[in-house]
């Protein structure tokens, strides 16, 4: 998969509203994806995995997400928001 010219907050954004599949060249081997009072995953495998579960689900549903605030720092990129998730 060819690498294109994303800014950190960009990947970031892109992430955070489930366009996961133009992320993965820019995760770390060392990536943690933490959901909050739901599940932690550890390893750019397991991430890659659970992204494509998460995509599968977000096919079935009608999905709504708002970015509230974007923090950018030197290593880290930290997305507020919210997804509203819609059975069809």
């Amino acid at each position: 998969m060819e690498k294109q010219k994303y800014s950190q907050e960009e990947i970031a954004e892109l992430f955070s509203n489930g366009n996961f599949e133009p992320t993965f060249p820019f995760l770390s081997q060392s990536i943690e994806w933490k959901i909050i009072g739901e599940s932690h995953f550890t390893g750019k495998e397991e991430v890659i995995q659970n992204c494509h579960q998460t995509a599968q689900y977000f096919k079935s549903v009608e999905t709504d997400f708002k970015t509230e605030d974007t923090i950018v720092t030197k290593n880290k990129v930290v997305i507020r928001g919210s997804g509203e998730f819609i059975e069809t």
